[in-house]
């Protein structure tokens, strides 16, 4: 994992990676799960994957914390597994069935 705050360069390799992180902040800043919950579980998370100290990939990094996202939201019965894959399949769905420069919408 490149050290950005050196190098100046984006701590995120791909869009999901911003999506995941903007997600991960809207949920924390609304009340959903406070910081606390957040750092233990993310680094639970990095223990149970053997993501702990650099260097590590931002794919391995950010997969980590997808699945901690995941766990928590299951933990705080927001959704679990199931209606995440759901959800997931509808998404993809509805992304390739709509147009080139339309808005991805569900139903």
């Amino acid at each position: 994992m490149t050290d950005w705050r050196k190098t100046g360069q984006s701590a995120f390799d791909q869009p999901w990676q911003v999506s995941l992180f903007a997600l991960t902040a809207a949920l924390n800043d609304s009340g959903v799960f406070s910081s606390q919950d957040w750092s233990d579980t993310l680094a639970d998370q990095l223990a149970q994957t053997g993501v702990r100290q650099p260097p590590f990939s931002n794919e391995d990094y950010f997969s980590a914390w997808l699945a901690a996202l995941e766990s928590l939201l299951d933990t705080k019965d927001l959704a679990n597994a199931k209606d995440i894959d759901r959800l997931a399949g509808e998404w993809r769905l509805a992304y390739l069935s709509t147009s080139h420069g339309d808005p991805v919408t569900l139903d």
